[in-house]
């Protein structure tokens, strides 16, 4: 497997672009070795922004790769996404208009905690079967 540093805060605040020369710069970077996906898991989490776009993971993809095993692809990146899900929503409260449009439903719940949960529910469903929903492990009982 290959590692490669990447960056977890990829986000259209954190990217401005050289109007002169074109160059992109990323702002606030996070390095370490993880998956390529963790770079794009906040992409997910954030589907009507810019990034969010499907252009943006199909580009990213078409340069970067799929870490393997390939077929994980889409495990790994709902369950990163859970992760800087988890992250953005700690960090931002209901201040401004924009976060009630990105964090929230129209009734002041949180929206993002229901996608959360259901990402960790499919992915416990399918690595941890023998798990009940009170999460209890039937395969250690004393």
């Amino acid at each position: 497997m290959c590692w490669l540093i990447n960056y977890l805060h990829l986000w259209d605040g954190n990217i401005g672009t050289d109007f002169k020369t074109g160059e992109v710069y990323i702002f606030d970077a996070i390095s370490y070795y993880p998956h390529n996906e963790m770079e794009i898991a906040i992409w997910r989490s954030l589907p009507d922004s810019v990034v969010g776009s499907g252009v943006y993971l199909k580009t990213y993809l078409a340069q970067m790769g799929i870490s393997e095993p390939a077929e994980q692809f889409e495990d790994r990146h709902m369950l990163y996404s859970a992760c800087a899900a988890l992250h953005a929503a700690a960090c931002h409260d209901r201040s401004s208009a924009h976060e009630e449009s990105e964090w929230y439903n129209s009734d002041g719940g949180i929206s993002i905690r229901a996608d959360i949960i259901r990402c960790y529910e499919k992915l416990l469903k399918k690595y941890q079967p023998h798990l009940r929903n009170d999460g209890w492990d039937e395969t250690r009982r004393g």
